[in-house]
């Protein structure tokens, strides 16, 4: 385990076994206790829930963006089909009308 000594700043390296007992601090030389060991809390439910409100809402955006994408191309393929439809029908009528 490493610390700093809370007198010179000096890291400091101890076997685990040490935790809690004092030491001298080799470059110092003063008394220091070695800190026990503090789990590192979890991370709070709300920056984890925001961070996912946050990644929900660009899904939304980048969802909603994509639709209206879908919404273009779907206009475009029907104009072009309609577009289509009435080149077909001039050109079947014109070709009817030659033949009288």
């Amino acid at each position: 385990m490493k610390f700093n000594c809370m007198h010179c700043k000096t890291l400091l390296s101890i076997h685990s076994t040490e935790v809690g007992s004092i030491v001298n601090c080799p470059k110092c030389g003063n008394l220091v206790e070695v800190p026990t060991i503090t789990p590192t809390p979890a991370p709070s439910i709300s920056a984890d829930t925001e961070k996912l409100a946050v990644c929900l809402t660009d899904l939304i955006t980048e969802t909603e963006q994509g639709n209206k994408t879908m919404r273009d191309i779907h206009l475009m393929l029907a104009f072009g089909l309609g577009l289509f439809i009435v080149v077909l029908a001039i050109y079947v009528a014109d070709s009817i009308l030659q033949l009288f």
